[in-house]
């Protein structure tokens, strides 16, 4: 039964259209100069509040966390990766290469992994994958973890938006998005939302085009720690709305058990020999 609703879901959402994260004062007179000045404000204080310095500094992260995954339409979609697992997680900052080893289940001491949009896994011996799965969650782990540091207003339509409420807590908000203002099936939208107090991220939503373009999803941080100056939430909780009651009602829970940094060389992470390497792009022709 839960097969059946979850492919009937699938297959209605597959028909809706684009979601669209524009305020209706966006759509309606997009971004002046001013709005986009206060918004590169404002993501200086929020780089600033995180240790972006410090973390220019740092070349790799390790992280070892719990993943736990309660979601049926990523079941049915056949994207939930594993379920409850304690994991490894390596990654090249400011890029989209990283690893992940299994600590738990039936994969225990299976690594997959992602170098410059390839995919591959390591059993007894290295092996060259094309496995859509992988290739989605580890760059979006990693960019989702690592968001804070990857805005660069430069590249991006940047505004600041109407402050937002959410379980009685007030926040600034800020909405990016690349190219062009509108939906496209290319680039994804975010809002930012940010602690008026400690200028840390508290919510990120974010639509998900190379996956559903009818999907509006959010990434909650919470437990944040400080290590070597670098602020992370130790808690980040994937929803795909903002409800109050997200900790009983989410798609995926991390739960980071520590962080280190430059503990491993980056080469650990370039294990495909003699392909183009990308950092902190996707190639041209994808």
């Amino acid at each position: 039964m839960k097969q059946i609703i979850g492919v009937s879901l699938f297959l209605f959402l597959s028909s809706c259209s684009f979601v669209d994260l524009r305020t209706e004062h966006i759509i309606e007179q997009g971004i002046s100069s001013i709005e986009r000045e206060n918004a590169i404000k404002l993501i200086s204080e929020v780089q600033k509040a995180h240790g972006m310095e410090q973390w220019k500094t740092k070349t790799t992260t390790m992280l070892m966390l719990n993943d736990n995954w309660e979601s049926t339409l990523a079941y049915i979609a056949g994207k939930e990766p594993w379920d409850n697992e304690n994991l490894e997680f390596k990654l090249e900052n400011n890029s989209f290469n990283g690893s992940i080893k299994f600590l738990s289940g039936d994969r225990k001491n299976e690594t997959i992994g992602v170098q410059s949009w390839n995919t591959y896994e390591i059993t007894d011996r290295l092996n060259q994958t094309d496995d859509a799965k992988t290739k989605f969650i580890i760059p979006a782990l990693i960019y989702l973890t690592e968001l804070p540091f990857r805005i660069d207003p430069s590249e991006l339509l940047i505004t600041t938006i109407s402050d937002g409420e959410f379980n009685g807590e007030n926040y600034k908000r800020l909405f990016f998005t690349w190219n062009n203002l509108e939906p496209s099936n290319e680039y994804d939208q975010y809002i930012l939302w940010i602690d008026p107090k400690t200028y840390l991220v508290k919510i990120a939503e974010f639509t998900l085009r190379s996956e559903f373009k009818f999907v509006q999803g959010a990434m909650i941080y919470d437990n944040y720690s400080q290590m070597d100056g670098i602020q992370i939430p130790l808690k980040q909780t994937a929803t795909t709305g903002l409800d109050p009651d997200y900790m009983n009602s989410y798609l995926h829970q991390l739960v980071i058990k520590s962080v280190k940094y430059d503990v491993f060389d980056v080469s650990e992470l370039h294990q495909i020999k003699s392909i183009k390497m990308y950092k902190d792009e996707k190639p041209k022709t994808e």
